[in-house]
Formats: structure tokens, sequence, C-alpha cells
């Protein structure tokens, strides 16, 4: 495993999106890393209300559903490109792991630059 890089330790929103629309949640310690060929994004959930948590609930009880999610802090944007272009020989899928509960969840995803700036993080099939 290459070396894991803390992209942010305190907290920040991510945008979970799925086929009603889009729930926004706080995560912590972002961190990027490889792992058997793969590009993984971890992070924890941490909902910063009763409106988070439930929403987190809904999404994580069916975690199919979701179909992107949008990062826009740009310390963690920023971090993770410096990352992905020295390691870049290193991977050659990704994967969004996010911790709940003790439950990890992970998507198989594709990056790229939001529309609306950021970075978007499509699940595949």
């Amino acid at each position: 495993m290459a070396v894991s890089i803390d992209l942010r330790v305190g907290t920040t929103p991510f945008e979970f999106w799925h086929e009603f629309g889009e729930d926004q949640i706080n995560v912590i310690n972002s961190k990027v890393f490889v792992e058997s060929k793969k590009l993984v994004l971890s992070c924890e959930a941490k909902p910063v209300d009763s409106n988070q948590l439930s929403d987190a609930k809904s999404i994580f009880r069916n975690p199919d559903q979701v179909t992107q999610i949008v990062i826009t802090d740009e310390r963690i944007l920023e971090r993770f490109a410096r990352y992905v272009k020295n390691h870049r020989d290193e991977f050659d899928c990704c994967e969004l792991t996010i911790t709940f509960g003790n439950r990890k969840y992970q998507y198989p995803v594709k990056v790229s630059r939001h529309q609306f700036g950021g970075m978007m993080l499509r699940v595949q099939a």
C-alpha cells in the first residue's frame, strides 16, 4: 500500500446524489491511498444535526441508490489532485469508502470535474 495522505481531518460536507435529489452530509478524516491497484478516497460520515442523521440513515439504508458524490472543499481537491499526479502509475480504478456507524460502504467511482466547481465521483455499476 502506498502512503496514506490526510486530505482533511476536520469536517467537510459531501453531496450525495440519488434519484430523489441530493443530501449533504458532513464527513471527517478524509484520506487517500492506493491499495491493490485501486485509488481509495476514504472518510467517515459525521452528521452534524438530526436532519443530516436522518439523511445519512436513509442513504445508507439503500446505498445502491447513490448515483454520484460531489466534493467542493478546496483543500481536499488540491491534495487529492497532487496525490493522483504523484501516484498515477500505481492504480487503474477508483473507490470511495465511507464509514457510517460500524459499517463501511464502498463505491467504485469515476472521478471528474463537476460543472459548477469541485469534483464529482460518479458511481459505476
